[in-house]
């Protein structure tokens, strides 16, 4: 059948696991992209439907890591990169509570199912193998690398962003024709070309001096104070914006640092 001639679901829905933001960002993506062809699309982040215990340690895991033991992370991250080994002892999730998400899905009826995190494709896959669901799913792998926790058995289609990344799946035994290299999604906002002048003038940013932006993520981790303190050092004439996401605590802390020694240097905060 060709591409173009295949038809067109009726209603698609896009799971993702509340653990980054840009998991989340990537699922309303789709979704906007779906409506704008013409197809019902809904995002359901899974944690809202499991254990709440369990939805906070995993929601602020990554986070707290991220912050405070961002070398235990990368430690983690290089012991689990081994595919098909952990996936057995991943699957807790589906233990706890995966009814309110299988009645959920039961009653919305999509035509398949698309997951930007690895934890609601485990799920999917899961509960397709015990018969108790019967769609499609597709995973979109929002980072640039196949982390071993992305690779999953039995998923009808991956789509990744670049085409390293498709080699590595087919190197491990991942069907070709069943990865697709996409790019992560993106808001279709950002391809709306903006005015300048008028764009500067809405966010309160000076019209004529250089801006620097710094982006630490939804959830606004990393050394952003001190990556701030180092551009204050820049000899030009320049404005900082600095997204804070979700961290008032950052926030805070940035509105309290000391000016910078030149008078030419703006600080703006954007959440």
């Amino acid at each position: 059948m060709k591409e173009d001639s295949a038809p067109k679901p009726n209603s698609v829905m896009v799971l993702s696991a509340a653990a980054a933001t840009g998991h989340l960002r990537a699922a309303d993506a789709l979704v906007s992209a779906f409506e704008a062809q013409g197809i019902s699309a809904r995002h359901i982040e899974v944690l809202r439907y499991t254990n709440p215990v369990f939805r906070k340690i995993y929601s602020d895991l990554y986070v707290e890591l991220m912050t405070r033991g961002p070398d235990l992370l990368g430690w983690l991250y290089i012991t689990f990169d081994r595919p098909w080994q952990f996936q057995k002892r991943r699957l807790a999730l589906d233990r706890l509570n995966t009814g309110p998400l299988v009645k959920l899905i039961r009653q919305q009826s999509p035509d398949l199912a698309l997951c930007t995190h690895f934890l609601p494709a485990e799920i999917l896959i899961y509960l397709r193998k015990k018969k108790i669901l019967d769609i499609p799913i597709g995973v979109v792998v929002t980072d640039f690398d196949a982390h071993a926790i992305w690779i999953l058995q039995n998923v009808d289609w991956y789509f990744v962003a670049c085409e390293e990344t498709q080699g590595y799946l087919t190197a491990l035994g991942i069907p070709s024709e069943t990865i697709f290299v996409t790019g992560i999604p993106i808001d279709l906002k950002f391809g709306m070309e903006k005015p300048k002048a008028e764009t500067r003038i809405h966010l309160g940013l000076d019209q004529d001096k250089t801006t620097l932006l710094v982006s630490p993520g939804g959830f606004g981790v990393g050394p952003v104070e001190s990556l701030v303190h180092t551009l204050h050092e820049i000899q030009h004439p320049v404005q900082i914006a600095v997204i804070c996401g979700r961290n008032t605590r950052l926030e805070g802390r940035l509105k309290n640092l000391p000016p910078a020694p030149s008078s030419d240097e703006n600080l703006w905060l954007y959440k």
